[in-house]
């Protein structure tokens, strides 16, 4: 007589994990950062193209226009919302799923060099994850770490500033500076 399989008995045979992971809370910040970017990727789905500044256009696709924008200059926004950004809107490379007439449309142009390649990241896009993974790990981070509490503590009181415009004397010996979101220390010894 054969014993009859439940639904969990054959899940676990084929080693699935029924666990699941606890859901993640959000900030209330960066709960209005993610109901913002819905709404504009809403837009996207709606209309078939991000949101533009047009002068003669919705005032919500203005708004959304300048909350896209703000989104793409905030790191930690961007970091955020990476996950979600599935059609491509924060790097401005958005991903359309054409239709039928457009697959059409463009089959027929057949002037098109099949030699120039389209839709292909540059070769430093691709490089640069090759870059980050080839950094050192800093052993003794603990001697640097009273130099960054410092400097966030001098950001926050408006003792310092961050800049987008960089000087060749920024990155001499001692400076202290942000990449993609991450403080850096040049020391004197490296």
């Amino acid at each position: 007589m054969s014993a009859e399989l439940s639904d969990l008995d054959i899940l676990a045979a084929l080693d699935v994990d029924l666990t699941s992971e606890p859901e993640r809370t959000y900030t209330t910040e960066e709960a209005r950062i993610i109901a913002g970017f819905e709404d504009i990727e809403r837009f996207y789905i709606e209309h078939g193209r991000p949101p533009a500044h047009n002068a003669d256009g919705n005032i919500f696709e203005r708004l959304y226009a300048v909350r896209l924008d703000r989104l793409r200059d905030n790191e930690l926004a961007s970091q955020l919302l990476v996950s979600l950004d599935t059609h491509g809107l924060l790097t401005g490379n958005e991903t359309h799923d054409p239709s039928d007439e457009e697959l059409l449309a463009a089959l027929a142009n057949n002037d098109a060099d099949i030699t120039t390649l389209k839709h292909v990241a540059p070769v430093a896009h691709r490089n640069a994850a090759s870059e980050i993974a080839g950094r050192d790990v800093c052993r003794d981070f603990e001697q640097y770490a009273p130099i960054f509490e410092a400097i966030r503590n001098d950001l926050k009181l408006g003792m310092r500033e961050s800049r987008t415009k960089i000087r060749k004397v920024d990155f001499e010996p001692g400076s202290v500076f942000i990449v993609n979101g991450h403080g850096a220390y040049r020391s004197k010894g490296r």
